[in-house]
């Protein structure tokens, strides 16, 4: 029984195309993934109190992986109105509030697309895929309001790329 599903696993293997950046797919089934982003959201805070940290999770999901360590690299962009230095959200009459998403909880590492000291982030795990596989990270985020911030809803929109 042993030598028969090493024997389909290797059979597997070598239908499978070669690695080209980070994930197996199984040629007859194809690879497909989604990714999904929550919203980070900052809730109230006040001006003076110094910057606010939130959180949110990019999700992947993929089906028709054949993979024995499968990994996929997801970058962000730096989005609608700001840079990679700085993101900046806006209200609809256009007030500005700085703010960055980081790589880790001590938020010292943006997380972009490898570009600009920025680094992109690998979501990995699980041994030896066959068919459907799913993992998430968390991305960290600070706002950095100051004595000009202006009350109001302020928001931007980050663009999520997963290369596999």
């Amino acid at each position: 029984m042993m030598r028969s599903l090493l024997a389909a696993l290797a059979v597997l293997l070598a239908l499978a195309p070669q690695r080209v950046d980070a994930l197996l797919c199984t040629p007859v089934l194809g690879c497909t993934c989604t990714v999904t982003a929550s919203d980070i959201d900052f809730a109230s805070f006040t001006p003076f109190a110094g910057p606010q940290d939130a959180s949110g999770v990019v999700q992947v999901s993929c089906s028709g992986v054949i993979d024995v360590a499968p990994a996929v690299l997801t970058e962000l962009d730096d989005g609608q109105w700001g840079s990679y230095a700085q993101r900046k959200m806006r209200t609809a009459s256009g007030d500005e509030l700085g703010y960055n998403i980081y790589t880790t909880s001590q938020r010292n590492v943006v997380w972009g697309n490898g570009s600009s000291g920025t680094s992109a982030v690998w979501i990995s795990g699980g041994v030896v895929t066959l068919g459907n596989w799913s993992r998430s990270t968390t991305m960290f985020a600070r706002a950095a309001p100051n004595a000009a911030s202006k009350p109001g809803n302020y928001s931007d929109t980050v663009v999520v790329r997963v290369v596999w």
